[in-house]
């Protein structure tokens, strides 16, 4: 029969290991806000490694303090992640049930507007059939091409490097083999 635990006070809670020859990742995003209550083993933070996507569970109910990292930065495996209050006590009624009424009215405030969008929407479509003349040329292009830089995600790297690297010491080659058919054409044309 396991033993249960009591932990008392702030905790700092470490990275755990997220595989056999991983040993470092990338905080991909904080899933809980420092301040928020946890339940043990509720999601707190998703890291991003070579291979895979994993998932930073809390390993005790209680209050988040704070995070060591900031998202985008790199953690080592065993190094200091974040703190844990867990003297902290549950708020009353819980944080999850709150937001869902909350959230309930709002689909409710959607469908009342819906039939309102159609009658709204079958003048606007009428008018452009009116306005616009037929003519030869194209219509004008609006707005402009922006070029955005986007950082690659560990894995897609890691994915680009074996592919440079086995293309950098594979033997890939195209041959071609050329062989003259006139004969063979002519003797089937004349049979």
């Amino acid at each position: 029969m396991p033993i249960a635990q009591r932990f008392f006070g702030v905790e700092t809670v470490k990275c755990p290991t997220m595989g056999d020859s991983i040993s470092e990742g990338t905080v991909a995003e904080f899933v809980i806000t420092p301040g928020e209550y946890v339940e043990e083993d509720e999601i707190v933070a998703v890291v991003e490694t070579d291979k895979v996507m994993v998932d930073i569970r809390s390993p005790h109910s209680g209050v988040l303090g704070e995070y060591f990292t900031e998202e985008g930065e790199t953690i080592l495996v065993d190094g200091e992640f974040f703190t844990i209050d867990t003297d902290a006590e549950a708020p009353a009624g819980g944080a999850a049930p709150a937001a869902t009424e909350e959230s309930t009215p709002e689909p409710a405030a959607q469908t009342a507007a819906t039939p309102e969008a159609p009658k709204a929407a079958a003048p606007k479509a009428a008018a452009p059939k009116k306005a616009a003349p037929k003519s030869d040329s194209p219509p004008p292009i609006k707005g402009s091409r922006q070029e955005t830089r986007v950082p690659m995600s560990r894995m897609r790297k890691r994915i680009a490097d074996r592919l440079k690297e086995a293309q950098n010491t594979a033997a890939m080659l195209t041959t071609f083999n050329e062989v003259d058919l006139t004969n063979l054409m002519a003797l089937r044309k004349q049979y």
